[in-house]
């Protein structure tokens, strides 16, 4: 039996984040992600300027963590593209690219989740 070595009370002073999951990412902790982030923040990078892809699954384009994190295309408000399906039909229904997403640009600092 495996026992539970903390409760996920939410915040991590360390990460400077309140989301309520953050308190159990130790392992960001271990790779220094707080000062990369404070580092970061002071040199008043525009993380918004940055586009990622996720080659995944699909996503999904509800989750409160990343619904304000995506990319739309000017021309014609698509956030990414299905190359399976061929259209810009990116849902995801095995929940596998919503979590690779998440990892990659889930909202922090939102009070939701544990990004």
């Amino acid at each position: 039996m495996v026992q539970a070595s903390a409760t996920c009370t939410g915040g991590n002073p360390v990460l400077g984040t309140n989301d309520p999951g953050s308190s159990c990412q130790r392992y960001l902790e271990v790779i220094h992600l707080g000062a990369a982030w404070r580092a970061a923040r002071s040199a008043k990078l525009k993380l918004k300027d940055v586009v990622l892809a996720v080659i995944d699954t699909g996503v999904d384009t509800t989750h409160p963590d990343l619904v304000n994190q995506f990319w739309r295309n000017p021309a014609d408000g698509s956030i990414g593209f299905n190359f399976v399906k061929n259209n810009t039909n990116v849902t995801d229904d095995l929940r596998h690219g919503t979590h690779c997403a998440g990892i990659a640009a889930a909202q922090t600092n939102n009070c939701i989740g544990i990004a």
